[in-house]
């Protein structure tokens, strides 16, 4: 079942008041299209996406994705040198 994109609710990117991973206020919040949202954490270095209304999920409210793991995650590989 195919769903039209157009129909997809708009949702501010306000509506994320901390950050899902953990719980720290200090985000930074980016509206990337009309159902998706970008959050940095300052506090624990997380990335996220989250998608409100999937187009290809037409069960899910929403979708989060980890795009960077926080800080405590992050394997202890050296610097590349570029």
């Amino acid at each position: 079942m195919a769903r039209d994109l157009l129909s997809a609710p708009t949702v501010p990117h306000r509506c994320v008041k901390h950050c899902l991973l953990c719980s720290d206020s200090d985000i930074h919040c980016v509206a990337v299209a009309d159902t998706i949202i970008r959050i940095d954490c300052a506090a624990c270095g997380a990335v996220l996406q989250l998608e409100y209304a999937p187009p290809d999920e037409p069960g899910l409210t929403a979708r989060i994705e980890l795009l960077v793991e926080p800080f405590s995650q992050r394997s202890a590989c050296p610097e590349r040198r570029h």
